[in-house]
């Protein structure tokens, strides 16, 4: 998602989304031609996200708040929704990374189970 294809996943979850009453309309704000030049942006029904800034890609981290930031948004809008699910990611950033929508029992079970580490544990996608 950090090379600009935010809308394009989005696009791809929006049925899910869809029967929670979310209904993801992603535009296009900036997007620079170098990391250095400046910062990805987009709007998510109306809501500014920064996808990432030059200092994300110093941190080494782009990828991961690339995946992060435009899902907290979404969860922000589920919850104003109502609805019970949530955007949660496993191993975010890398190249096999994904996202998952839960309820946040399920999450919790997995938890407190103890049959699973850290890195194999959804993570809730929330604001920096």
């Amino acid at each position: 998602m950090a090379e600009g294809g935010v809308g394009r996943v989005l696009a791809e979850m929006a049925p899910a989304l869809r029967r929670h009453a979310v209904e993801p309309h992603v535009e296009l704000v900036t997007y620079p031609d170098s990391v250095e030049s400046g910062d990805y942006v987009i709007r998510i029904n109306g809501r500014t996200c920064v996808v990432w800034t030059p200092r994300d890609w110093v941190a080494n981290s782009p990828w991961t708040v690339a995946t992060v930031r435009p899902l907290a948004v979404l969860n922000d809008l589920l919850a104003e929704a109502g609805a019970v699910p949530r955007l949660y990611t496993l191993q975010t950033g890398g190249n096999d990374g994904e996202a998952w929508l839960l309820d946040p029992r399920a999450v919790a079970a997995i938890t407190e189970s103890g049959l699973f580490g850290e890195d194999e544990t959804p993570a809730l996608a929330t604001q920096d």
